[in-house]
């Protein structure tokens, strides 16, 4: 008995495998991720800070999603819920979003993220961008956004680079508030790295 469960725990654990990716990754310069996709829709991500602070105060996310391209364009929904260790404060909610690529060289992207913050309360975010693709692996990019970077949502234009390189991505960025002083422009760099 105990050969036949071990058997088919294998089976389907080779059968997951087999149509899976495992990725590593970081966005906006402080949260590392570990990612899990399945047959290149179903998502999952667990997400760590490492805020320059004592561990009750980091924070994690969690977000499980799913992510369908049609021809030219891709949609996505991806609900996710975050706190911090010591439970000062958590959010939640549900970015939803598309990309369409009428030209082989640009792609224009639209995010609408519902958000509950349990200390600052309910803010519609969004996140509007463009992507220009000078070569196979370089492209120009920029968003409007008020995601948030820390916990309060911003406007902020950001304008950077994408590199790609087979299983690995890099994009760094300059994140510039578009009401305020220009000392809060922010360098933030995001990567993935596929397995």
């Amino acid at each position: 008995m105990i050969k036949k469960i071990l058997l088919a725990a294998a089976i389907i654990t080779t059968s997951l495998a087999a149509h899976s990716q495992i990725g590593l990754g970081l966005r906006d310069s402080r949260y590392v991720n570990i990612n899990y996709r399945y047959r290149n829709c179903w998502t999952a991500k667990f997400e760590q800070s490492v805020y320059s602070e004592k561990m009750g105060y980091q924070y994690f996310r969690i977000y499980a999603g799913y992510e369908r391209t049609i021809g030219m364009f891709k949609v996505k929904a991806e609900p996710y819920f975050g706190m911090t260790y010591n439970n000062s404060y958590s959010n939640e909610g549900i970015a939803i979003g598309g990309c369409v690529t009428p030209l082989k060289w640009l792609a224009i992207e639209a995010e609408i993220v519902p958000h509950h913050d349990s200390g600052m309360g309910y803010t519609t975010c969004y996140n509007a961008g463009v992507e220009f693709k000078c070569t196979q692996q370089i492209a120009v990019t920029a968003a409007l956004t008020n995601r948030p970077e820390y916990r309060e949502a911003e406007r902020r234009v950001r304008c950077g680079l994408k590199f790609n390189v087979e299983n690995l991505w890099v994009h760094p960025q300059l994140s510039i508030p578009t009401e305020g002083y220009a000392k809060n422009v922010r360098i933030l760099v995001g990567m993935g790295y596929h397995f």
